[in-house]
């Protein structure tokens, strides 16, 4: 499901959740009853804030060692790595 999903996320709507649903063969009465759960839906709610206060803005999103990874690049990955490297490193020689 979470393939398809993000396969289509530029054409979601319920009917096409409850297609993805039925081609993959789920149960659909626990399907409709998980999706219509209020504690799901507060989960989700819960999740959604954490994401907007953490500066998550879509999909994927990339935290390193708490510290959101803004150049999705070899070099930003490199750049950011080897500060949290050194952040240990320091610490460990005092």
């Amino acid at each position: 499901m979470h393939d398809k999903i993000f396969k289509n996320y530029s054409s979601l709507s319920n009917d096409k959740l409850e297609e993805f649903a039925r081609e993959l063969g789920l149960n659909m009465p626990r399907f409709e009853q998980d999706r219509n759960d209020s504690s799901s839906k507060q989960h989700l709610q819960h999740d959604l804030q954490n994401g907007v206060a953490a500066g998550v803005r879509g999909t994927p999103t990339i935290f390193i060692n708490g510290r959101l990874l803004h150049m999705r690049s070899l070099a930003g990955f490199r750049k950011i790595i080897d500060s949290e490297l050194r952040k240990i490193n320091e610490g460990v020689k005092k």
